[in-house]
C-alpha cells in the first residue's frame, strides 16, 4: 500500500497532464473533454486515502469545488478538476475514487474499514460545478470497489444529451443499451482501462461497432498502457470513426479533437420470437474448431480465390461470397461462427460471424491475436442469421485500421450484413464480424456471484 504522499505524488502528476490537456483543447475548439478510467490514480494504489473523495448527488446538491478552498485538502481530485473546467469554460469528464462513509453498526453491508468505495464518473460543467455522477456497474477484477444499486446516468448541455458507461459496461444491456433505448442518449461518455483483444474485441473495433448499430456518437478514452496490453481511444460516429489512435508500442497518449455531428438515436428493431435461422447450406465438408478468445468457434477455411461459402454452429449461420485479388504466399484465411456463452473473465452470451487473417499456415492458429496483413478483398459480402437484435459490425484492415466509407452495415429481422462498397476494400483485409450479443441469456447468477450489492448514498 502506498503511502499518503507518494499517492498525492501520482494524482498531482497526472493532474498537471489533465490541466494541460484541457488548455490544449479548448485552444482547438473542444465543448467537452474526457479522461480515461484510473487516468487520475493509475493502477496499485487504490486504497490510499488522496485517492478516494466524498463527492454529493448534483442531482441533490449543487456542488462548485473550486468555491471551497477546504476541499483542496479533503477532496483535492474535485477541487483541481472543478477548476480545469470553469478556467476553460467547458464540459470536463474524469474517472474518480469515491467513498461513502457508512457505520459498521447500522448498516448491516457496511464495510469493516466503515465506507464504500466505488469507480466513480464526474462531471464538472463549464461553470465549475458537478452536473452527473456515475458509478461503474460492471466492474472487472476490482476488489477494491463495490457494486452499486444500477443507476442510468445522462446530463443535458447545449449540443446534446450525454450518458455515462465505464469500460466493461459497454458489453451488457445494462446499462448501456437502455442509456439509449429509454433514456435518451445521444452520445455516450466512455471512459476506459479496456484491455485489447485482437481479433474481435480491439478498444477502437468495439467502441466503433457499437456505435454504427446503436446510432449515436460515442467519445472513448483508454487509458495508454501497452504492458497492460490498453490502448485505443477515439471518437466514433455512426457512420465510421471520426478520429482514433491505437498505439501498442509506445505507453505515450495522445490528445485527440474532432467535430461530431448530431445523431438522433435509432433503436434497433424487435427480434422476432420465433425466429429460426436459414442460410443456404453450403457448409463444406472441411471444417475444423480453433479457439478465438477462449470460445469454441467452427471454421471453413477460404481455399479459392473466389467462391461463397457457410458453416454453421448451433443456432447461428454465417454465409461469406468473397473475391481474393490474389494469393499471398503465407497468409490464409477462415470464415467463423460461434453460438455460446464466453467464460473467461466475465460471462456474456455472443452468436458470432467472423473472418480472420490466420495467425500462420496452421488451421489452430486461426482466431490468434495478428496485426499485419497484406491480402485484398476485392469483393466482400458477409452474411449472418442470428436469434438476436443486438449485432455489432466491424472491418479491419492492416495494422487494426478501419476501411471507412468501404463498406456498410445492414440489420433487418435477426440478418446483419457487412458488404464491401463496389471497389472493394482498398487495403488488406485482417478481420472483420457480425458480433452479437444474446444479452437474454447471459448468465447473470455466474457473472456477478462474487460481487457483493451495496445500496448507494
Amino acid at each position: 500500500m502506498s503511502s499518503g504522499e507518494e499517492a498525492m505524488h501520482v494524482i498531482d502528476t497526472n493532474l498537471m497532464v489533465f490541466e494541460e490537456q484541457t488548455k490544449i483543447a479548448k485552444q482547438e475548439g473542444a465543448d467537452i473533454i474526457l479522461f480515461p478510467e484510473n487516468g487520475i490514480r493509475g493502477f496499485g494504489f487504490y486504497m490510499a486515502k488522496p485517492y478516494l473523495d466524498e463527492i454529493p448527488d448534483p442531482n441533490h446538491v449543487s456542488w462548485c469545488p473550486y468555491l471551497d478552498q477546504n476541499l483542496n485538502e479533503t477532496a483535492h481530485s474535485e477541487y483541481r478538476l472543478s477548476h480545469m473546467a470553469r478556467e476553460n469554460s467547458l464540459y470536463l469528464v474524469a474517472n474518480v475514487g469515491e467513498a461513502v462513509p457508512c457505520n459498521v453498526h447500522h448498516d448491516p453491508k457496511c464495510p469493516r474499514k466503515g465506507q464504500y468505495q466505488y469507480n466513480t464518473d464526474v462531471v464538472y460543467a463549464p461553470d465549475g460545478c458537478l452536473v452527473a455522477k456515475y458509478r461503474k456497474y460492471h466492474l472487472y477484477f476490482e476488489p477494491e470497489y463495490n457494486t452499486p444499486l444500477l443507476k442510468h446516468v445522462t446530463f443535458q448541455t447545449p449540443f446534446g444529451i450525454f450518458g455515462l458507461l465505464t469500460c466493461f459496461d459497454l458489453l451488457f444491456h445494462e446499462p448501456s443499451i437502455s442509456l439509449v433505448k429509454d433514456h435518451g442518449a445521444e452520445n455516450i461518455i466512455f471512459p476506459a482501462a479496456f484491455n485489447d483483444g485482437m481479433p474481435l474485441m480491439a478498444a477502437i473495433e468495439f467502441a466503433s461497432a457499437w456505435s454504427i448499430r446503436m446510432r449515436v456518437n460515442l467519445l472513448a478514452a483508454n487509458i495508454q498502457q501497452p504492458d497492460r496490453q490498453m490502448s485505443g481511444s477515439g471518437v466514433f460516429s455512426p457512420d465510421g470513426p471520426l478520429v482514433y489512435y491505437r498505439k501498442m508500442s509506445s505507453d505515450q497518449g495522445r490528445l485527440l479533437v474532432a467535430k461530431v455531428p448530431a445523431y438522433k438515436p435509432t433503436v434497433p428493431p424487435m427480434a422476432r420470437n420465433d425466429a429460426t435461422p436459414s442460410l443456404p447450406q453450403l457448409q463444406s465438408s472441411v471444417k475444423f474448431v480453433a479457439n478465438l478468445s477462449s470460445d469454441p468457434y467452427h471454421w471453413i477455411m477460404l481455399q479459392s480465390l473466389a467462391a461463397t461459402t457457410a458453416i454453421c454452429h448451433n443456432s447461428v449461420c454465417c454465409q461469406l461470397s468473397y473475391t481474393i485479388k490474389s494469393r499471398v504466399a503465407g497468409e490464409i484465411y477462415a470464415l467463423g461462427a460461434f453460438d455460446g456463452l464466453h467464460t473467461k473473465n466475465g460471462n456474456y452470451y455472443l452468436q458470432v460471424c467472423t473472418v480472420v487473417k490466420c495467425a500462420n499456415d496452421k488451421a489452430k492458429s486461426c482466431g490468434s491475436p495478428v496485426e499485419n496483413s497484406r491480402t485484398i478483398f476485392t469483393h466482400f459480402d458477409l452474411h449472418g442469421v442470428f436469434n438476436t437484435r443486438y449485432v455489432f459490425p466491424s472491418l479491419n484492415t492492416n495494422g487494426v485500421k478501419f476501411a471507412s466509407g468501404e463498406w456498410s452495415f445492414n440489420y433487418e429481422q435477426l440478418e446483419g450484413r457487412i458488404l464491401s462498397r463496389p471497389n472493394g476494400i482498398k487495403e488488406p483485409l485482417l478481420s472483420s464480424a457480425l458480433y452479437g450479443r444474446f444479452y437474454e441469456r447471459d448468465n447473470i447468477s455466474s457473472s456477478r456471484s462474487n460481487k457483493k450489492q451495496n445500496p448507494t448514498r
